[in-house]
């Protein structure tokens, strides 16, 4: 059976896009900046632990963080809570606006 992977921060994953995290020996900044957004989930697991198995889903990433092909660029950083998808058209493609969700105080 082939595994099921899940966003590390527990969001449901159907139908969505996972990311790996960056490479910590090519991109050690970047590696560092998810880590310290994620937290708690990645802890206790070693660099190459994350890398090899952790994602984080499409949902912790605005519009700002792709390039023309719609791919993450280099510096993408996720962001904690996931956002409201709403599709706009433009020039023939689809952009996504992102909204976050208020939590109570």
């Amino acid at each position: 059976m082939p595994p099921v992977w899940r966003c590390v921060f527990g969001c449901p994953t159907d139908g969505i896009s996972l990311h790996n995290f960056p490479n910590p020996r090519r991109f050690p900044e970047q590696f560092q900046k998810w880590i310290e957004l994620v937290g708690e989930p990645v802890e206790d697991l070693t660099p190459d632990e994350i890398f090899g198995k952790k994602k984080v889903c499409n949902l912790h990433f605005t519009i700002d963080d792709r390039n023309r092909n719609n791919r993450l660029n280099a510096i993408a950083t996720p962001v904690p809570f996931p956002y409201q998808k709403t599709s706009k058209k433009g020039r023939g493609s689809q952009f996504t606006s992102c909204f976050f969700y208020h939590l109570p105080e």
